[in-house]
């Protein structure tokens, strides 16, 4: 008897089991999970996030960039883009990438941190303290 085959949920939920004990089959089921037209941006976020772990942040991008335009705008999405993008030393991307992550969820901390951090590396001293400000203040709450 043939056995059904997988949803992507499954898959997903497969490469979330195997995520640290079995990578290569983690991405193997995020990339199944992907295939068979999921349009959960968490798979596209999880293997996305292995792959810059991996230090493949062109593959990455292309994934994160993947995501948001089958899912749509995603906080999480923009924030991992911005992540490819400065492993790839495109700081003006990186910063705009942080900043509609924030449009989709104006008290994600870590945008604020990063962006700050970003604008302190370009010499702008005063949207740096300002994002950073913020970061602190959402860190208290």
């Amino acid at each position: 008897m043939a056995r059904a085959p997988l949803d992507w949920r499954a898959h997903f939920q497969r490469g979330q089991d195997l995520e640290g004990t079995d990578d290569a089959g983690a991405m193997t089921a995020y990339r199944l999970a992907i295939g068979e037209g999921s349009d959960c941006a968490d798979a596209y976020l999880n293997l996305g996030a292995m792959l810059l772990e991996r230090g493949d942040a062109a593959a990455a991008l292309a994934l994160f960039t993947q995501a948001l335009a089958k899912c749509g705008p995603s906080a999480n999405c923009f924030y991992n883009q911005a992540l490819a993008f400065e492993d790839l030393d495109r700081l003006p991307d990186a910063l705009h990438s942080y900043e509609m992550a924030l449009r989709e969820d104006p008290e994600m901390a870590d945008a604020h941190y990063n962006i700050g951090r970003l604008h302190g590396r370009l010499g702008r001293a005063q949207l740096e303290i300002r994002h950073l400000g913020e970061y602190r203040r959402l860190q208290r709450h």
